[in-house]
């Protein structure tokens, strides 16, 4: 912890089936930076997954969290730096039943960036997170928020390049999704709302 832990690696660190607490590591010129999946407290009881203070420098994914269940697992205080081959800073796909917390993450776009934060069939708590969208084509998304009802975009900003093709905010078929203190700037569309969304704002 504190130094530099790994270095062109394709997967710096991947945690399937078990507990993932992963805290002060530095990634650079990493593939992928952090992956859990199969996590479950569905046989063993509370699990609690912590990922936090890392500093990644990615080309893929930054940290990617998917197909776990009813567990708790806290995302924060993490630096993600885009390369220019990466398309997601945090990818966070299909965790159910789960307390999913992202908060105070930082996030900088790369050249292939689709979405800083992606979040999908994830209920997830997304608070006080930072998204720079300043390098790369203009036609990306800082937060992209799909099928994830009674979701939490608090306190969250995402800067753009000026350009008209970005969205700092999407939000897609997800019912009753709370949105307060949210920032957009330099981007083409602050906010976006597709599909089913009966959101409060």
């Amino acid at each position: 912890n504190g130094s530099l832990s790994f270095s062109n690696v394709t997967n710096a660190i991947v945690e399937s089936g078990g507990v993932c607490n992963v805290r002060e590591n530095n990634m650079y010129q990493v593939t992928n930076g952090i992956m859990l999946s199969n996590s479950s407290s569905i046989w063993i009881g509370p699990i609690f997954n912590n990922i936090n203070s890392n500093k990644i420098n990615f080309n893929n994914y930054g940290i990617y969290a998917y197909s776990n269940n009813s567990v708790e697992i806290n995302i924060q205080l993490n630096d993600l730096n885009m390369g220019s081959g990466s398309k997601f800073g945090m990818y966070l796909l299909n965790n159910l039943n789960c307390n999913l917390f992202a908060k105070a993450n930082t996030v900088t776009s790369g050249g292939g960036t689709v979405s800083a934060i992606y979040v999908n069939y994830s209920p997830a708590k997304l608070i006080n997170n930072t998204v720079n969208l300043s390098s790369g084509p203009s036609n990306r998304h800082g937060i992209h928020v799909a099928n994830s009802e009674n979701s939490i975009l608090s306190c969250n900003g995402v800067t753009g390049n000026g350009g008209t093709g970005s969205t700092a905010f999407w939000i897609g078929s997800s019912e009753m999704v709370n949105m307060e203190c949210n920032q957009a700037l330099s981007c083409g569309t602050g906010f976006y709302f597709s599909g089913g969304c009966h959101n409060l704002n």
